[in-house]
């Protein structure tokens, strides 16, 4: 990743979020801050949600509490590290 202008990002989010497409939205996202292509594809390919160690996107239910999902993901990542060091 290079330098990141945060002009452009500023107004390339404000620009996907008025045309928003729900299906491609984390991967044009994604591709705001120069992730690798190869990258996108395979994360695209396997409709993942996830670029290990650097980010996680979730959809929330307007239903629930945001906190309440951070708090269920943390939870959830710990648990999968302590299951790793256990081994």
């Amino acid at each position: 990743m290079g330098k990141i202008d945060v002009v452009f990002i500023e107004d390339n989010v404000k620009h996907l979020i008025e045309n928003l497409d729900t299906a491609t939205f984390f991967y044009d996202f994604l591709a705001l801050y120069d992730f690798p292509k190869s990258t996108l594809t395979r994360i695209k390919k396997n409709k993942e949600f996830e670029v290990k160690n650097k980010v996680l996107f979730d959809t929330i239910q307007e239903d629930q509490s945001t906190v309440a999902r951070v708090v269920e993901l943390e939870n959830s990542i710990s648990a999968q590290k302590n299951l790793s060091l256990a081994l």
